[in-house]
């Protein structure tokens, strides 16, 4: 059964979330789209984990730094978050505004591009897991160092080692 058909069923039977292999496949590509286009980062996928593993601990990810939340609302509702280690925020940030190792960054800007990149993550898994069962529509980034996402399911991460820290990407329905 493809992706699009189980997602479609899922969407009819309000349980997206039994969905998560396939969710996790388009999310992917979704950053793998954006990361190589629009930012100048080294990105290599260490680890795709479901939503029960998803409850433990990531020591990878103790040093959170910032978050950046887009959400999602349609036939169903959810967000997609970035979180970042103090470096990948910073590299992720120098890729996009095409910044150099050694520039220096403020963390305005660090902020603007963590948004800008989870938005267009957002927008390209909307694109294609989401739109072709319905109309959605996203919210504005939002940044935070530490977000709250009010009873959400978690559907998976992917976590990321960037050319400097690391940085996950995660999807939540509520």
């Amino acid at each position: 059964m493809s992706a699009e058909r189980t997602i479609a069923d899922a969407l009819k039977a309000g349980t997206l979330t039994r969905c998560e292999r396939e969710l996790l496949v388009h999310l992917e590509a979704a950053v793998d789209n954006v990361f190589t286009t629009m930012l100048s980062t080294v990105c290599e996928l260490v680890e795709a984990t479901s939503a029960e593993a998803c409850a433990q601990e990531d020591a990878r990810l103790a040093s959170v730094a910032i978050e950046a939340i887009v959400e999602f609302e349609g036939p169903t509702a959810g967000a997609v978050v970035l979180r970042c280690s103090p470096e990948g925020a910073a590299d992720i940030a120098r890729g996009l505004l095409t910044l150099g190792a050694g520039d220096s960054i403020e963390l305005a800007e660090v902020h603007d591009a963590l948004g800008e990149c989870a938005n267009m993550v957002t927008g390209a898994f909307k694109t294609r897991a989401l739109d072709p069962h319905g109309a959605f529509r996203l919210t504005v980034p939002k940044i935070d160092t530490h977000v709250v996402v009010q009873h959400p399911h978690q559907a998976g991460r992917l976590v990321y080692e960037l050319a400097e820290g690391s940085a996950a990407v995660e999807v939540w329905f509520h």
